[in-house]
This record gives C-alpha cells, sequence and structure tokens, in this order.
C-alpha cells in the first residue's frame, strides 16, 4: 500500500543540506590552503636550519590557529544543518496531521532539539563519543600531520618554502597527492577533509533517522517502518540487503557512517478509514488509543 506520510520534502532538505556542507567544508579547507600559499610566498628558498625553523614555527602556529577556528566553524555548521534537517521531518508530519485533521498546538516542538542533543552528545551510540570529541579528535590529527610535513621536509633539508608549498598541498582537500606523498609524509592523510565530511554527513543522516522515529513511532497509524537502500549507485552489501525489509517501529537500526538511506512509515489502513476513525473519536466516540496519542502531542 502506498506510504501516505510523505517525507519526500524532508528528504530533499537532507540531500541539499548534505551537498551544501560538503562544499562548505571543502571551502573552509580550500581558505586555509590560500593563507599557507600566500605566506609561502614570502618564504626565502634557503635551507639555513635556524632560519628555516623560525619561519616555520610561526607558520604552524598560524595554520594551527586557523584549523582551531575551522573546527568551531565546522560544529557550528553539523549543529545547524541537524537541526534543519529535524525541523524538516517534523514539517513533514506536521502537514500529514493536518490532512486527517488531528493538530495540536506545538506538536513535535521539542524534536529538533531533543534529536541533536540526544545525536551530538553521543546518547544515541554506545561509549564515551560526542560530536565536539570527534571534531577536535579530527583536528589534533591534522595538526600532528602538519608537525609531520615540517619535521620529514627539515629532515630532507628541503627549503622553507618548498616545506610550505607541501603543506598548501596538504591541507588543500582538492589537490592530487601522488603515490610518493605517503612514502615522502607517512601517515599523513591523502584528503584532509575526508574524516570532516564523513562526519557532517553522518551526523545529518542520523539527525534525519532519529527526527523520523520519535515523529513516527506512537503514530497509531503507523504499523512498521520500511527500509529504502540510496540509490547513489554506491550501496554496500549491507544496506542492499536491508531494502525493502520490514522492521518494528522500536527495531529500526541505525544507519551506519556516511549512509544515506531512507525509510518509509508503513500504514495499513487507507485514508478513508483513518479520516472516519478520526471524526468518529472527534464526536465523542471511545477510542482510548487516539485519546493516548493526543495526550503524546500536547507534550511533544
Amino acid at each position: 500500500m502506498a506510504n501516505k506520510l510523505n517525507l519526500r520534502p524532508a528528504e530533499k532538505t537532507r540531500l541539499e543540506l548534505t551537498k551544501t556542507q560538503q562544499r562548505d567544508i571543502e571551502r573552509m579547507y580550500r581558505r586555509i590552503s590560500k593563507k599557507i600559499g600566500k605566506e609561502a610566498d614570502k618564504l626565502p628558498n634557503t635551507t639555513s636550519g635556524a632560519l628555516r625553523k623560525m619561519y616555520l614555527k610561526r607558520l604552524q602556529k598560524q595554520i594551527n590557529s586557523e584549523l582551531t577556528s575551522l573546527g568551531k566553524t565546522l560544529e557550528g555548521t553539523i549543529l545547524g544543518n541537524m537541526e534543519a534537517v529535524a525541523e524538516a521531518v517534523v514539517g513533514d508530519n506536521i502537514a500529514f496531521h493536518k490532512t486527517i485533521n488531528l493538530t495540536v498546538q506545538g506538536m513535535f516542538s521539542h524534536v529538533p532539539g531533543d534529536v541533536v542533543k540526544a545525536v551530538s552528545t553521543g546518547q544515541v551510540y554506545e561509549g564515551r563519543w560526542s560530536l565536539s570529541r570527534s571534531i577536535w579528535g579530527h583536528t589534533s590529527k591534522t595538526k600532528k600531520d602538519i608537525n609531520t610535513v615540517i619535521a620529514e621536509g627539515i629532515a630532507q633539508n628541503k627549503s622553507a618554502y618548498a616545506i610550505a608549498k607541501d603543506l598548501e598541498k596538504y591541507v588543500n582537500p582538492n589537490a592530487r597527492k601522488d603515490w610518493a606523498w605517503s612514502k615522502v609524509y607517512p601517515g599523513t592523510a591523502l584528503k584532509v577533509d575526508y574524516n570532516a565530511q564523513r562526519l557532517a554527513r553522518t551526523m545529518v543522516s542520523h539527525a534525519y533517522q532519529q527526527s523520523f522515529v520519535r515523529t513516527t513511532q506512537r503514530n497509531p497509524f503507523v504499523t512498521k517502518y520500511k527500509w529504502n537502500s540510496s540509490n547513489s549507485g554506491r550501496v554496500c552489501p549491507l544496506c542492499a540487503s536491508r531494502d525493502g525489509v520490514l522492521f518494528e517501529k522500536d527495531e529500526l537500526p541505525l544507519d551506519h557512517p556516511n549512509g544515506m538511506c531512507t525509510y518509509i512509515a508503513v500504514m495499513d489502513q487507507p485514508m478513508t478509514d483513518i479520516a472516519d476513525r478520526i471524526a468518529d473519536w472527534a464526536l465523542g466516540g471511545s477510542d482510548p488509543e487516539l485519546n493516548d496519542y493526543a495526550e503524546y502531542l500536547k507534550n511533544s
């Protein structure tokens, strides 16, 4: 039976936010890379030990400051996008409830804030994970890579200018690193923004999924959840195996990191039957399940 709770607008919002934040994150790193390039052009092409270390120490301090600022901006961007996608899911649910004449002032108003908190603080995961801790972990790793590039460059007797140009290349997410990069700078990331992109995409997807569950789990007309695997062409075996599978409302698995799958709220009753049931209840008919749901909507 066709889905009657239309979440396509929220799904569109999710996709748009994901694409926009991808471009924004790339832009953040490119901006730092360009700054490094400008600083590199000021540096002498010297291998003098004392001068080289002085120039590079100053440059490293500037880069670390930029990375700290990027981490703060990244966290704010992700939190804002999580809230926006949660609000979009809420909006679609309110639109559905209007079609069946079952609306309550302020319904689901707590959902976006609750979802952002639950996901970003790690309440929905196991262990001591949090968005903030993860971002600063990525930032620390990038700073460590910066130090590796400088240390290895000095060890190979590269000039201050040459090392700075390598730093510019490292921080540019669009720069291609050839096969020798990992040999010259072992342990450094080949794509500086990969972890940030993966984290941002996962947070938005999990906020979407958690909002979906919180706005539909108590809905008496929704009987099950149907998993729809992503059609992006990069579906993993796990998600492919879940495609079309029906889950109980308290058993929907959390999508994996980087996942972009969607979900359908399955309803067995025709819309006409739902409308008739609500009309009878509104006219004073006994329906304890609808009484409980209406009370829940008041406090949601």
